[in-house]
């Protein structure tokens, strides 16, 4: 049985339902193993105190190169055995990654979400023949596209937390400096930064989050607003266009891989908000004609990606 180790503090995050949907359908035994990295944890003080290491074996995943550190640096891994682990990689610095680069070669194999990210790995030493992009994947029943252009009233739709990396202040920028456009977030912590800035916005819904309501959102919207300054996908983006709506993004994650004119438009970190308004404008018209379109062309499902993951 393949053994996938995950911290338990990703159980319930994006990591955690990645290797919840892929492996229900990797038609394989998969056992998931939510291990804890605090080294004050009762488990890790037990397993320490017994000398209770952890062992891979072929085909054997850890979620993340910081839980894979992190129990290394615990002396929870049996080291011998790391030729046969697997690596589920996430964005990282390349400062941070030289001085793990000794442990990140011996690897068996590390998937990474984007070409950037293997780039990074193979200029710190790792062999490119043990790197696999695998992107991400999308629910095909949850994110679809609409059947009629009906009731189709335009807005553009960003989800995600108020947090630094997301770009927060300039996307309330963009929204005070466009009164004709609407704008739609569907995040949390958004509600109190605007109240801590004293912004009122009236071209603003501001929904409480739910994600059950993501999909129907990202169907019914004009466009998707992603101005994020560091990203490992992002899945958000897969969704939109499973949904037939065009997006508006960053050069982060996998976007320069999966976005095109006929889906949106990939934008400057640094682009003027007078520009980034045409783009959106351009991106709403752009809706009208393909909002009945799978715009990823069924490319990311969770079969496939089971596939790519759990293949030895």
């Amino acid at each position: 049985m393949k053994k996938v180790y995950i911290d338990k503090l990703y159980k319930d995050w994006i990591l955690g339902g990645i290797f919840r949907e892929s492996s229900a359908l990797s038609g394989q035994k998969i056992s998931i193993l939510y291990t804890p990295t605090s080294k004050y944890s009762l488990s890790n003080v037990f397993a320490r105190l017994f000398n209770k290491k952890i062992h891979f074996n072929p085909g054997d995943i850890v979620v993340n190169q910081g839980t894979l550190f992190s129990l290394i640096e615990q002396k929870r891994i049996d080291l011998k055995s790391l030729s046969n682990v697997r690596c589920y990689f996430t964005h990282d610095s390349k400062t941070n990654l030289l001085m793990k680069s000794e442990l990140l070669t011996q690897l068996k194999l590390i998937f990474t979400m984007n070409r950037k990210d293997a780039e990074v790995l193979i200029e710190i030493g790792v062999d490119p023949s043990r790197i696999k992009v695998v992107y991400g994947a999308v629910d095909s029943k949850l994110f679809y596209p609409r059947e009629s252009a009906e009731n189709l009233n335009p807005f553009v739709y960003v989800t995600g937390d108020a947090k630094g990396r997301k770009n927060p202040d300039k996307i309330l920028k963009l929204i005070h400096e466009s009164p004709e456009l609407h704008f739609k977030i569907n995040g949390r912590f958004w509600r109190e930064y605007l109240i801590n800035r004293s912004i009122e916005l009236k071209n603003l819904e501001l929904l409480n989050f739910d994600l059950l309501k993501n999909p129907k959102l990202m169907r019914d919207a004009s466009c998707f607003l992603s101005l994020s300054l560091h990203e490992g996908g992002p899945y958000p983006v897969l969704e939109a266009l499973a949904s037939g709506t065009p997006v508006v993004v960053t050069p982060t994650g996998w976007n320069p891989e999966i976005v095109s004119k006929e889906n949106g438009c990939i934008v400057d970190f640094d682009i003027e908000i007078s520009d980034l308004k045409l783009v959106l404008q351009r991106m709403i018209e752009l809706k009208k004609h393909v909002y009945f379109k799978d715009l990823t062309n069924a490319g990311y499902s969770w079969e496939k990606l089971a596939v790519r993951l759990y293949e030895v």
